[in-house]
């Protein structure tokens, strides 16, 4: 999804728009948009740029057994919608009691797409929202919130004069998963649900040492999956997990799949 920001190695940064920032002893935040002016029809990221102190961590989209979620809550504007906040891929954080965080440490960029709709009735738009995350420690955990607002220009075009000179490295880009149906997905993923045994199984041809493979859990609302076992199989390796529903119906979860030798990790979106 963040393919469309890259050009000739860079991330497009010609027309930055940067709003609001934040500062702790533990780390600064800032927060700015891709465009500062919108096409009708047209989409921009909201971007949310951590700077973390050594020995301090935020958390992944989902904690894992210990912690607190980085989430976005966005108001609402008729013509306007919110993608999901895209994360790059955490690291684990193994803990004295043996249990295990997802987090993210040091320089940490989240990107939330906007999507304007082509029928959108007027010329600019309040972006409003709250973002909420936890900076901690081996012994201690601040939780923070920060609220932010900008008004945005939206028109036929796309704005052509240039906002903040800010520049972001395609490095930051290769931190995120590809969705491993998208062209250039190093891995072939299948996986299939048994519900009578509540057992969800992802046969992926990649890593022929399954134990070169990390795997990192988001949780839906109303399932709850755990890894069980990894094994190799003839096509690579094939990774086995738990998976208990509260809810009746459909539920959504995500599984990231990382291969330790080096190469992109993978998006694997759930419907179970």
């Amino acid at each position: 999804m963040l393919r469309g920001l890259i050009k000739k190695g860079l991330l497009i940064t010609a027309s930055f728009l940067f709003f609001g920032f934040f500062t702790s002893s533990k780390s600064d935040l800032s927060i700015f948009l891709t465009k500062s002016r919108i096409k009708k029809g047209g989409n921009a990221y909201l971007i949310f740029h951590f700077k973390i102190k050594d020995g301090w961590h935020i958390y992944w989209k989902d904690p894992g057994q210990r912690g607190l979620p980085t989430t976005v809550q966005m108001q609402e504007i008729e013509g306007i919608k919110y993608g999901k906040l895209l994360f790059p891929v955490p690291d684990i954080l193994r803990l004295s009691d043996g249990s295990y965080s997802y987090v993210h440490k040091g320089d940490v960029y989240l990107f939330l797409p906007i999507i304007v709709s082509e029928k959108f009735n007027g010329n600019s738009a309040d972006i409003v929202g709250v973002l909420r995350w936890a900076e901690c420690s081996d012994t201690l955990c601040v939780p923070h919130k920060k609220e932010f607002s900008v008004k945005v220009s939206i028109g036929k075009s796309e704005a052509k004069e240039a906002g903040s000179s800010r520049r972001i490295d395609s490095s930051v880009y290769k931190r995120f998963p590809i969705d491993y149906r998208a062209k250039g997905s190093p891995a072939v993923v299948k996986y299939r649900l048994e519900r009578e045994k509540g057992v969800l199984v992802l046969d992926v041809e990649w890593a022929t040492n399954p134990f070169e493979l990390e795997c990192f859990i988001a949780d839906g609302d109303g399932v709850q999956i755990e890894q069980v076992k990894k094994e190799s199989i003839s096509s690579g390796a094939r990774v086995v997990f738990s998976v208990k529903k509260s809810k009746k119906g459909e539920a959504e979860a995500e599984i990231v799949l990382k291969n330790r030798l080096g190469t992109r990790a993978v998006l694997v979106p759930l419907h179970l």
